[in-house]
């Protein structure tokens, strides 16, 4: 259900793009400046990256009359290009081709933009010394192994760049993090 005062929105906009008052709109990129209005108008903080995605699925038979303009919104409003991030997006189609829940894909991105202390959008050795620290909840005075530091860096390090990208750390994490063995793989390796 849409709010009556966006509707009235959308009813303004549509008029203000309809000047000759025919009743409806010419042509999709007529509709896809009404979208971005609209949007702009009603969600100022979304993104409109996703709109030419949504209009894919537009009326184009040529009657974009406002009663059709509105169900197809109706019916594509809280479509997720245009309800979230194009960050947000790629992590979802990250879940997909990972066959990960969308909530485990952001948890880790949010565990390896923490790491990211320099935020590169990679992981760094000296970041991944810490990060393993970390999770393996070692005191902070003890020193890990360089062996089993480096052991670890190329089981992460799958393109041998000499940086971990999220996607190379979503799988080590998976691997030795599951909810099921939390650290104890981690701590078999670092006796």
């Amino acid at each position: 259900m849409m709010p009556l005062e966006h509707v009235g929105t959308l009813q303004r906009i549509f008029d203000e793009l309809d000047p000759e008052r025919l009743g409806e709109l010419e042509t999709l990129e007529v509709l896809e400046a009404l979208l971005g209005r609209f949007f702009r108008a009603v969600h100022p903080e979304k993104s409109e990256s996703g709109i030419p995605s949504v209009l894919s699925r537009a009326p184009c038979d040529g009657q974009l009359t406002m009663p059709r303009v509105l169900q197809w919104l109706l019916q594509n409003a809280f479509a997720e290009e245009l309800m979230v991030s194009p960050e947000q997006l790629k992590l979802r189609a990250s879940a997909r081709r990972w066959n990960a829940s969308i909530c485990q894909v952001e948890d880790l991105h949010e565990k390896f933009e923490r790491f990211d202390t320099d935020k590169t959008g990679c992981i760094e050795f000296g970041e991944f010394k810490r990060l393993v620290h970390v999770l393996i909840k070692a005191p902070a005075n003890v020193e890990l192994p360089a062996s089993r530091l480096s052991f670890f860096w190329g089981e992460i390090d799958r393109s041998g760049d000499g940086v971990i990208a999220f996607d190379e750390f979503f799988f080590w994490y998976r691997k030795y993090f599951s909810s099921d063995s939390e650290s104890q793989v981690l701590s078999a390796h670092l006796c």
